[in-house]
């Protein structure tokens, strides 16, 4: 029954942290950026409420599990096994809660430019020894795809939730922002092994790509949930055979 009481407790602490939280990360409609969804405090309540009220849930039965055993040294007065349960639930708490924000704050943070009017396959190739350092613009890396589709360099792969803006590009350098139902990730992020010979020895290469395909006519939810195209591993498995021979000189 104690325990119940402790767990309901902590689903409380836990909803309204979600909300204060919710609160302290919504943007009004003046400061938004367009072309870009933001969660309503409902929304992003309810995610958030996802990550903490699990990690609340637990730091509760674990300070419970604390005072019990602090029950049990009678020199300890109920005062003190309190402070001493409650404080070491709310470190597992509080780190808890730092996991979740150094997750919600890694992101891909990418801007995309591609060349007026492509459409089809789109692929970034990254930790390709040899090639350009990506380019920055403020946070964002800048992903400059080629005519051909796709784009090479030897920085790492960004992990973390996909925050990233797509844009047309005309020859004198014009945007044009392109609309996020235009594109479609399929086995968007992956890595590719090549291998060669460096005297008697097989040697083996590791690089990482992200792809997508963009279409200009069928921009819409539909066209997100239509099931991969072929030419999309073939597309992929060419631009990578080209990279692997261009800087290893080993096949793919």
């Amino acid at each position: 029954m104690r325990l119940l009481k402790v767990l309901l407790l902590s689903l409380i602490i836990a909803i309204v942290l979600s909300f204060v939280l919710s609160l302290t990360n919504f943007i009004p409609e003046g400061l938004r950026e367009p072309d870009v969804y933001y969660f309503s405090i409902i929304e992003s309540m309810i995610w958030i409420s996802l990550i903490i009220v699990p990690f609340s849930l637990i730091s509760g039965f674990f300070c419970f599990l604390v005072y019990l055993v602090l029950e049990k040294i009678n020199r300890l007065s109920k005062v003190v096994r309190i402070v001493l349960s409650i404080f070491i639930g709310t470190l597992v708490a509080i780190l808890s809660i730092y996991l979740y924000y150094s997750i919600m704050t890694t992101a891909s943070n990418n801007i995309y430019l591609i060349p007026q009017g492509f459409e089809g396959e789109v692929f970034a190739f990254h930790s390709v020894h040899g090639a350009p350092l990506v380019e920055k613009e403020g946070k964002y890396n800048i992903i400059t795809i080629n005519e051909e589709g796709y784009f090479v360099t030897s920085s790492d792969l960004n992990d973390g939730f996909i925050h990233e803006y797509y844009y047309y590009v005309d020859q004198e350098g014009n945007r044009t922002s392109i609309e996020d139902d235009c594109v479609k990730y399929n086995a968007n992020i992956g890595e590719l092994i090549g291998y060669g010979k460096e005297g008697e020895s097989i040697v083996s290469v590791n690089i990482s790509y992200v792809g997508f395909h963009l279409t200009k006519d069928n921009c819409s939810s539909t066209h997100l949930l239509e099931e991969d195209d072929i030419s999309y591993y073939e597309k992929r498995n060419a631009f990578a055979e080209k990279i692997f021979m261009d800087y290893y000189n080993i096949i793919y």
